[in-house]
């Protein structure tokens, strides 16, 4: 599965499950908008991202406030991933 062109957002990205999806879809191509519950961690896979040659953004806050996700200014994403 190519995902290039695609955008997804994960959130719970900086380690555990949410880690491994973010490195797959980088893997497959997707730019990535990643939103951890946490922020230890963030900075290296974002890094790990980066260097598969993919888009990477961070963002921090509440995925449910719709005034919070307006004001990260992405736009275009295709798939949501908890």
């Amino acid at each position: 599965m190519r995902l290039e062109g695609k955008t997804a957002l994960i959130t719970g990205a900086s380690r555990n499950i949410g880690k491994e999806i973010a490195l797959t879809f980088a893997r497959e191509g997707a730019d990535l908008v990643l939103k951890p519950e946490i922020a230890w961690g963030i900075g290296g896979v974002a890094s790990n991202c980066r260097e598969l040659g993919v888009n990477t953004h961070i963002v921090m806050g509440d995925v449910s406030d719709p005034e919070r996700v307006d004001k990260w200014s992405v736009k275009g994403i295709e798939a949501l991933v908890k």
